[in-house]
């Protein structure tokens, strides 16, 4: 469970997407991603709670990724929202082992305002160590956080 990302050690505001590998307070769950980091500041907070971090499909893509999950993973739940209303659509997917178990579709959104994802992972899924969360189209700026999980 993932309220906000700055119970990551290490973490650092950063405008650009860079991969951070962290949170040893918790093996051996491995949280990796590349994604901005800049959702709070003085002037703007993009951030849905406290700080948060934007995937775009870029020259690079961007992910957020959990791996090695040791009893699997049987539901994910996770906020997300767009940059601003008038940013271009993306697809999201939810990529749980190698199997794309959902997508989002952003384009169904006019609005920038929070939107939940809940997912029940399909019985062939779920025992699989690791889920990951990636846009699949270039351009839109999607916000995650609050990212839950559980293998019950």
């Amino acid at each position: 469970y993932i309220q906000d990302f700055e119970v990551f050690e290490g973490w650092k505001k950063d405008n650009s997407y860079k991969t951070f590998l962290s949170d040893d307070k918790t093996p051996p769950v491995v949280y990796s991603f590349r994604a901005r980091t800049d959702t709070l500041d003085n002037q703007v907070n993009y951030a849905i709670e406290k700080r948060s971090i934007i995937l775009r499909k870029d020259k690079a893509d961007s992910y957020f990724k959990v791996t090695n999950l040791e009893k699997g993973i049987k539901k994910l739940s996770f906020k997300w929202r767009k940059w601003s209303s008038g940013d271009a659509s993306a697809q999201i997917q939810i990529i749980v082992g190698d199997k794309v178990i959902g997508t989002i579709d952003t384009s169904k959104e006019k609005t920038d305002d929070v939107q939940p994802f809940v997912i029940d992972v399909p019985e062939d899924a779920r025992g699989k160590d690791s889920f990951e969360i990636k846009p699949t189209v270039g351009g839109a700026r999607i916000i995650i956080d609050d990212i839950m999980w559980s293998n019950k």
